[in-house]
């Protein structure tokens, strides 16, 4: 999808948030803008933002319990419903939480959409990345 293409997708600050100089941040637009989006709703714990407070995972709760597959299954249903709920952008969305060397790692891979019209099954993608929780 050319950049012209992708205007619909709108544009913002990309995160993690970098300084353009001494008063402004970079932005983006597109699917980068897309990524950044993810970024921030994964990064954000629910009643972080108060005027917001549903907004984010609940991936904290999840904090010192047991490394299990179960604890993996409602890391991996927690972050997909949220990327769900709060990214429109998103076509489809699946995420992978394995245990390596103790550390929980979360790969998050999503379609966006091509076109901004109801129910297109045109999709651009996969992308993905993977978070250390």
């Amino acid at each position: 999808m050319s950049l012209q293409n992708q205007q619909f997708l709108g544009s913002g600050l990309l995160a993690p948030m970098q300084r353009l100089g001494a008063g402004d941040f970079i932005s983006t637009t597109g699917i980068k803008l897309v990524r950044a989006a993810i970024i921030q709703i994964v990064g954000t714990q629910r009643s972080e933002i108060q005027w917001r407070p549903s907004f984010g995972t609940r991936t904290a709760k999840f904090k010192n319990k047991a490394n299990t597959d179960g604890l993996a299954a409602l890391l991996e249903d927690d972050i997909e419903t949220s990327i769900k709920q709060f990214e429109p952008r998103i076509s489809s969305v699946q995420v992978n939480v394995k245990n390596q060397d103790n550390l929980l790692i979360a790969t998050i891979v999503w379609s966006v959409i091509d076109k901004n019209t109801p129910n297109n099954q045109v999709i651009v993608g996969p992308d993905s990345f993977e978070v250390i929780l």
